[in-house]
């Protein structure tokens, strides 16, 4: 804060231009003095962005492209889906980069301090033929339908997905040691019925993208006749993760990055829902272009 160096106006001094003029020379306000310029300006960028001083609010702000930064989609990478359980995860890679890296000494999460994720991917599912159907007779959610001519057609319950999952390295600067985010388990172990994955509750930090797009038209009587299977392919689109941790104790994040990793099903069991992995169903899923971004901020 500025300080007025001169001589007040004192009791019986002429209240005229000259005197007070003289005693304001240095007060380099040039606007007047209301809510414009001072109560609504009471915080203004200088306050909230980061700064090596420290900021009032925003700690810390990083940006990192990931994938292979393709915005016209001529050569997107590829991950085919696991044809055993558990599915191991295809870490995004490419010449934008692969991970958000925070560097030696890692970013330090302090007590009351909320660190918010938002990463994105472009991503488009591919299939031939009819995975869930001809060459996989044992696939969840299928079933099977008269189609009017005596014989029956398989259908699919359209259930199965793809997940882009985040994940973080809290052990070192390394970035060796990779893990899912709090609240979120690997889809490495047995959920249930021989069947890997995890529970929907414990699924933070993922996006789900569908592995196909079916619809059965023409039906008749409860019947789907042949060539009443109407594919509706799906086209490149951004699967999105919104990812907040509360901290309630120092931490240190040492890097983010993402995974894909599939094909998954829906299924229920003890009044659970589970995303499990399908062997039995095959695909792919296309990526390229995707950007992880954190933001760091005070709660108090």
């Amino acid at each position: 804060m500025s300080r007025i160096n001169r001589a007040p106006v004192s009791p019986g001094d002429t209240v005229d231009a000259t005197p007070l003029n003289a005693a304001y020379t240095d007060f380099a306000q040039t606007a007047a003095l209301d809510q414009f310029n001072t109560r609504d300006s009471a915080f203004d960028l200088a306050h909230l962005k980061t700064s090596s001083t420290g900021a009032l609010m925003l700690l810390d702000v990083r940006e990192q492209a990931v994938g292979t930064g393709d915005i016209l989609h001529a050569a997107p990478a590829s991950v085919s889906s696991a044809v055993a359980g558990p599915a191991t995860p295809s870490v995004v890679t490419g010449g934008a980069g692969s991970v958000l890296s925070y560097g030696g000494s890692g970013l330090v999460l302090p007590t009351d301090t909320v660190l918010r994720v938002y990463a994105s991917l472009g991503v488009r599912p591919r299939y031939t033929g009819t995975p869930w159907a001809n060459s996989a007779p044992d696939a969840l959610g299928q079933y099977d339908v008269l189609d009017g001519g005596g014989g029956s057609t398989v259908l699919s319950l359209g259930a199965h997905f793809w997940i882009v999952q985040l994940q973080w390295d809290i052990t070192s600067s390394a970035l060796i040691n990779w893990a899912p985010v709090d609240g979120a388990g690997g889809f490495q172990n047995v959920a249930v019925a021989g069947l890997y994955g995890q529970s929907l509750s414990t699924m933070r930090g993922c996006a789900c993208v569908p592995a196909w797009n079916l619809m059965w038209t023409n039906w008749i009587d409860g019947e789907a006749p042949p060539g009443a299977l109407l594919d509706r392919t799906i086209g490149w689109y951004g699967a999105p993760i919104n990812y907040v941790l509360l901290n309630n104790g120092t931490r240190t994040v040492y890097g983010l990055r993402l995974v894909v990793h599939g094909i998954y099903h829906s299924y229920r069991n003890t009044n659970t829902n589970f995303a499990v992995l399908d062997v039995n169903v095959a695909g792919t899923l296309q990526y390229d272009q995707g950007n992880i971004t954190s933001i760091l901020f005070r709660v108090q």
